[in-house]
C-alpha cells in the first residue's frame, strides 16, 4: 500500500505543504519528517492512502520535542 506523508506548516488560517513523500511506511515517514522540523511547533504532519484518499494519520504532535 502507498501512502502520501506531508509536512503542512500552519500559520493562522493559512496552510502550505512544505514536505510531501511518497512511502510505504507512513509512520516511519512522519518521523523522518518529523525529525527536520524539531525545532518548530507549527506543523501538522498527515499521511494518506493513495489510492483511496482516506487520511491514516493526521496530528501536530511532533515526537522529537
Amino acid at each position: 500500500m502507498k501512502y502520501l506523508v506531508q509536512a503542512i506548516l500552519v500559520d493562522g488560517e493559512i496552510e502550505t505543504v512544505v514536505g510531501s513523500i511518497k512511502s510505504d511506511d507512513y509512520k516511519y515517514t512522519a518521523l523522518f519528517l518529523m525529525r527536520a522540523h524539531r525545532h518548530s511547533y507549527k506543523y501538522l504532519y498527515r499521511a494518506m492512502d493513495i489510492e483511496t484518499g482516506q487520511i491514516v494519520m493526521s496530528t501536530t504532535k511532533n515526537e522529537f520535542q
